[in-house]
């Protein structure tokens, strides 16, 4: 569990709670 940054999320972080990143 922890933060995950994506272009899908407007190019922010967003909590990550079943991705191992």
């Amino acid at each position: 569990m922890g933060t995950y940054c994506s272009a899908n999320n407007h190019g922010g972080c967003t909590l990550a709670v079943n991705s191992i990143v």
